[in-house]
This record gives structure tokens, sequence and C-alpha cells, in this order.
């Protein structure tokens, strides 16, 4: 490509480049994928080139693991995100938990507000920054009833409906909510294929991404959130301790129905020692510095506390 500079080869299918078509002076990385001909291209934010050479390096074993373990390699873009949250109060709808009008009135402010503002952004670049300047861009690119100015009430709900998709975003797309999907049955709804995919991967966090896990905590303590959540539990110590330290916020974790079935799995085979591994457990949220939990297990463990 004619705008490349300083191009070198780390390896086969790894090189590093500066572009002739901006001013800085940093390094980028272009990856190739295993086995195709498809590449991903970095910014790796140094001038320098031994560190550039370091995150090249670090992306590219990045991106192998994400292959292996069947992780998308591509951020996502706001509008794939909307399209799951859309679908899943439609099916809302068909079990009668919401109005056909309200998913109607969802799926018109995604596709004629939220799609127009940040459709084509990638779901981990929308931060605090872009979620607070909504209110100024709607009432400069749209109009209310009878073409009059939009009401804050309008707003104020557009946001709601902005920020349910980002909260959903954040949801760790995990094999841990089987049994209670099972239990409202829900867990048959994906037979596979794009219009009904075998689980929620399309809408719900990657298990192996973190940092976007900060940046919609960030925004639930920018909207005004006295606390924060968690879930999975177990299996997401290390977010809650990276929430912990990050914003000094009330934080909470939820023991999924998956986690307790494994326990009482294992107790009932007499695997474990059901009672201290439910304590074991309970204590190891509270290590990692939760300021509470949501477990199936509260009535249980406050009479072994002796509650």
């Amino acid at each position: 490509m004619a705008f490349l500079l300083d191009t070198q080869e780390l390896k086969p299918g790894l090189i590093i480049f500066r572009r002739a078509d901006v001013k800085h002076r940093n390094w980028y990385c272009r990856v190739r994928l295993p086995r195709t001909d498809r590449y991903k291209t970095v910014s790796l934010k140094t001038s320098d080139v031994s560190s550039a050479r370091d995150r090249a390096f670090d992306h590219d074993a990045d991106l192998r693991f994400r292959i292996k373990h069947g992780v998308p390699v591509f951020n996502r873009p706001f509008s794939q995100i909307a399209k799951g949250y859309a679908d899943l109060q439609k099916e809302r709808v068909e079990v009668g938990e919401i109005t056909h009008h309200r998913w109607e009135v969802v799926e018109s402010i995604i596709r004629a507000q939220l799609n127009r503002y940040v459709g084509s952004v990638q779901i981990n670049l929308i931060g605090q920054e872009r979620w607070q300047s909504y209110p100024l861009w709607r009432r400069k690119n749209g109009k209310g009833r009878a073409q009059g100015r939009v009401s804050d009430a309008t707003v104020r709900y557009e946001m709601s409906i902005f920020r349910s998709i980002m909260a959903y975003a954040a949801k760790y797309a995990s094999a841990f909510y089987g049994p209670y999907r099972d239990a409202i049955g829900s867990g048959t709804l994906g037979g596979g294929g794009i219009a009904n995919p075998p689980d929620k991967k399309t809408y719900q966090m990657d298990p192996a991404n973190s940092d976007e896990a900060l940046r919609e905590v960030a925004l639930d303590i920018a909207e005004g959130a006295d606390m924060v959540m968690i879930k999975p539990g177990l299996p997401y110590l290390d977010i809650v301790r990276r929430v912990v330290e990050a914003f000094a916020m009330p934080t909470l974790a939820f023991q999924v129905s998956g986690e307790y079935a494994m326990l009482k799995a294992a107790g009932a085979n007499g695997w474990i020692d059901e009672e201290r591994a439910i304590l074991e457990s309970l204590g190891a949220f509270k290590r990692a510095g939760c300021a509470g939990v949501i477990t199936y297990f509260a009535p249980r463990a406050a009479r072994l506390l002796g509650g």
C-alpha cells in the first residue's frame, strides 16, 4: 500500500509500519489471520520502534488465542449489538412479557436515532463523552411532535434505551446461565444459524474481554449508579477486582444458576463437602473485594454463619 512507511516484517504474517497519511509518527501493526487472506490492523500507540515490536507480538498472540477459543477477532459495531437487543425484545413480545407496541417503539428509536448517532461505532469505543453528548446531538438533528423541540422526556427515554443496549453488551456470553435459561424455557431458543444462534455471543460480551466491562461500569456510574454488579461471579473475580480498584464503588457479584448447580451436583454425588464449598466460594467473593453477593445459597449460608 502506498501509504505504508518504514515497513518491517517481524515474522511471516506480521508487519509493523508507519502511515504517510497522518501527521503523528506512531507505529501500526498488521496481523494476518491464520489460514485466511484476512488481516487485522491495529494502532500500537507508540513512536518507539522497540515498544512497537513488543506490542505487535502481543497483538499477534492475542489474535491467535481468540481464534483458538472462538472469540470474535473484530470488535462489533453498536448497530449489531442493538439488533440483538431489539430481537430479544421481540422474543419478550412473543412470550407476553411486553406489548407489541413497546417493541415497535424500541425498534424505531434504534433505527431512527441511535443507529444514526453511533450505529457504525465499535461498541468498545463508546465511552462517557459520547454518551453525555447524545442530548445535544438529538436536539440538533431531530424534531419532536408537530415539528417542535425534542422534549426532555423523549431524550431521557431514548437514553434509557441507549443505556439498556450498552448494559446488555456488558453481560458476558456465559455458559453458567444454563440452568436458569432451561428453567424459564429460553435454553432451547437457539437452534443454530444466523437467525437463531445457539448462544448469545451476538450481543453479550466476550468472556475474554475485560476492558469493555470497565467502560460499561464507567457509563453506569456516569448515569448515577450507586453500586454496580458483575455476573457471573466466580469465573469473573478478576473483573470484580479490577472494578473495585478502578472505581472504589460498592461492587456486588451474582453467583448465577450454573455456579449454584455445580456445587449442588458435586455435593449430591459426594465429590465435595457441600457446606464447606458454599462458604469457601462466598469467601472468594469477599476476598476479591465484593461489598455483597447475590446467591441462591443465601438462606442456607445465613444458617451456616449463624444468622
